[in-house]
């Protein structure tokens, strides 16, 4: 099989390239999710149980916009706080997000996910035991958030009380919680 790339798109790979050699960020993974993630017309993305990604594996996602990626499927593959925090600069109207299982996810990611203009409909967070309050806040501000599974977490009575209280109590119709 072979690849064509356009001279504009080789100057583009290659700056990404030394952009994320000097970043620290020169693994064939990272090397071959970038080039993979230039597919911007992408609707779609599953890259579940991809044991060997490491941290950082989406970064791409900082440098592109995917406007047409509704759904990622990318549980029990490494995913970082990193990796969610471009996932919500480039994928503006991601409906569905399913990443249990990613243990090195902390809040930061999903309050990067959460915020008034969000899109996001499903999202599974089963298995993400560092969340807390400050993720059960920003999901409140989910308008659009229909179902909602979530794991054990360091979650209190103020932060489950906000949620409740927040944006995303008027559409939801499913909250699961796995122990």
């Amino acid at each position: 099989m072979y690849v064509f790339f356009s001279l504009l798109e080789l100057l583009f790979l290659t700056q990404l390239f030394q952009k994320q050699k000097h970043q620290g960020y020169n693994t064939p993974e990272h090397r071959a999710m970038a080039k993979l993630l230039q597919c911007t017309n992408l609707t779609e993305l599953n890259i579940e149980h991809n044991f060997n990604f490491p941290a950082g594996i989406l970064r791409p996602f900082n440098d592109n916009t995917f406007p047409y990626l509704h759904y990622i499927r990318a549980n029990g593959c490494g995913l970082s706080t990193e990796d969610l925090e471009a996932i919500a600069k480039g994928c503006p109207n991601l409906q569905r997000l399913i990443i249990f299982g990613n243990n090195k996810i902390r809040n930061a990611g999903v309050v990067a996910l959460g915020h008034s203009q969000s899109k996001l409909e499903i999202i599974n967070l089963e298995q993400l035991h560092k969340l807390s309050d400050p993720a059960l806040l920003a999901l409140a501000e989910c308008p659009s958030l229909r179902n909602l599974f979530l794991g054990r977490m360091k979650a209190t009575e103020k932060g489950l009380s906000a949620f409740a209280r927040g944006r995303s109590s008027s559409s939801l119709r499913r909250l699961v919680i796995s122990l």
